[in-house]
Order: C-alpha cells, then structure tokens, then sequence
C-alpha cells in the first residue's frame, strides 16, 4: 500500500518537472534530477524578488555569518538559516558522485598541497587533494592528511607523485613554511609548480562556488577520507582548513591554467 503511494507521487512529480521548462532547464545541470529541481522550483518561486543571484544564498542559509561589535569583525561558519531541505538537496547536488573514473587522453592530474610543519596534537596539518581535471569537470582521487615532520612529509609527497606518474602536476603554495620543501625536493629532481593566492581563503572559495553548483566537482561514491573531508567544507570556515585550502588551490590553478591554454588556441 504504502509503495503504492509512493508510486503515485512520483510519476506526480514526474509530470510536474516534464511540463515546466525552469525544471527541465535545471536538470541539464549535472547532479541535478526532478526533486533537487522541482525543490529549487519551489523554493525561489519569483525570481524578480531577488536583486541578483547572491542574494540567493543567504536566502538558503549559505552566508557566513557575522558577529560585529566595536572593532571586533569576526565572519563564522555559513547562518544555516532558512530553508534546510533546499541546502539539504543542494548538497546532495553538488557532491555528484561517481563510482571510477579511468584516465583518457587530455586528462590532468593535480596534487595541490597546503602544507604545514607540525607533530603536535594542536598544530596544522598538512593536506593533499589529488584531482583529475576533465575538460572543465575535476574528479576528486584522493585526499591525503596528516601532521608531517619535514622528512616524513617529503617522503609523503614523492610517493605520491611517484603513484600519479611523472605527468602529474605537484603544486605547492609558495610560503614561508613551503619554501625548504619545495627546494629539496627540486634538489631531487621533482618538478615542483608553485602557486601563490593573491586573496585570503574565503574569496578563494567564493571564487570556485560556481563549480560546485554546476556538479563540475565530482566525489568518489566510497572513500575513507570523505567522510572527514566533506564535513571540513560543510564547517568552513573552521579551526582546520588544510584540506579546503588544498582543493581550493587545486581547483583555482587548474582553471586558470586550462584559460591559458584556451587563449593560446585562440
């Protein structure tokens, strides 16, 4: 009885998204199906109500919050207010899974490391996202982290490298903290490309939002890490980073390096 009920509702819903074009137009986007759209449909209702399309989000609860007083300008975690089913189907959205992925011609393959040098229980940590850059889809492969002295680090980041091949790209930030590592792994003959953030962490990510909303960062369906990691980008920002700063480095150099080429074509 009650699949029954069930059935009903859905080939309901099924009509409803076929016969509205928002709905169908929003299904083009990866990771997007009937109820992620209609919900988003729903949700929005009069799009002329909002002033532009960042008004949005802080409708949906996706700004970070704000604590102001005398001097003090703190910017917390994301308000969570409003609509929770809709941030719940957006998340569902944009982590669009996928079960492998095997290496075609024209694939790169990133590891973008947010380094730190620390034993102790407090300290940073370092982090590595490893992605496979697809045309304009990144594929997140792994995602390493852990408190590293220098030499187990090093050692760390050649295995590594050494897993992905020789066509890989290493990219480390260029900083204080990376720069002894950086050159001895040059003095083995590694090649190391360097990136250096002009904007502090959260714009970094405000910069690459775009790609999780159009499903262009893929998760892996099952992974050790991504329990962890996904709940580090859902807090941010928070107390650790490492692994955000990572991903996003990974995804800003890739996208400007894919522009460089495109304009060199051009």
């Amino acid at each position: 009885m009650l699949r029954a009920q069930i059935g009903i509702l859905h080939r309901r819903l099924l009509a409803i998204v076929r016969d509205d074009d928002v709905c169908r137009r929003l299904m083009t986007i990866p990771g997007v199906g009937p109820v992620v759209a209609l919900t988003y449909r729903a949700t929005v209702d009069v799009p002329a109500r909002f002033k532009n399309s960042k008004a949005v989000g802080a409708v949906f609860g996706l700004t970070c919050s704000k604590y102001q007083s005398g001097e003090i300008n703190r910017t917390g975690a994301i308000s969570k207010r409003g609509d929770e089913m809709m941030r719940m189907m957006l998340y569902e959205a944009a982590l669009t899974p996928y079960d492998d992925v095997k290496r075609q011609t024209g694939d790169r393959i990133i590891m973008s490391w947010d380094i730190a040098l620390s034993e102790t229980e407090s300290g940073d940590y370092s982090a590595c996202v490893v992605l496979l850059r697809r045309n304009e889809v990144y594929y997140i492969l792994e995602v390493v982290r852990g408190r590293f002295p220098f030499d187990t680090l090093k050692r760390k980041v050649m295995e590594i490298k050494k897993n992905y091949g020789s066509s890989s790209t290493l990219l480390i930030e260029d900083s204080p903290i990376s720069r002894g590592l950086i050159q001895s792994l040059r003095e083995q003959s590694i090649n190391v490309t360097t990136y250096k953030p002009d904007t502090d962490k959260r714009s970094r990510v405000i910069a690459q939002i775009d790609l999780f909303a159009g499903g262009s960062v893929r998760f892996p369906r099952r992974a050790g890490w991504l329990e962890k990691f996904t709940a580090e980008l859902l807090a941010f920002p928070g107390r650790h980073d490492d692994q955000v700063d990572a991903l996003t480095q990974g995804l800003a150099w890739g996208r400007n390096r894919q522009g460089e080429v495109l304009s060199n074509i051009a």
